[in-house]
């Protein structure tokens, strides 16, 4: 199975690199699912470094839908939704499973 995810980003100062970040489905066991990754995905076509412009009066919103492609093998129950970016790691919320 999989899970779709849809992120809002935006640049509040300048972005130096490129960093992707990674979407990951995590259970006490470890890793169960992470996101694959698509050709045409938002942040290639308009990547991070790009996002920033002290010309403008406000900065774009980036919308960026990704698919977490669960391990086949995933047992029901309540897993954690992370987004890691470079070093940093957020957890969204609780997704469950069945």
């Amino acid at each position: 199975g999989w899970l779709h995810v849809t992120l809002y980003w935006t640049a509040a100062a300048p972005i130096s690199s490129d960093v992707m970040p990674v979407v990951q489905l995590v259970g006490p066991e470890g890793v169960w699912g992470v996101n694959l990754d698509r050709a045409g995905d938002a942040l290639k076509v308009f990547p991070p470094t790009q996002w920033f412009n002290a010309d403008r009066a406000s900065q774009p919103i980036i919308r960026h839908d990704l698919d977490v492609n669960l391990n086949p093998v995933t047992p029901p129950g309540e897993y954690l939704l992370v987004v890691k970016v470079g070093e940093e790691q957020f957890v969204l919320g609780e997704v469950g499973v069945r």
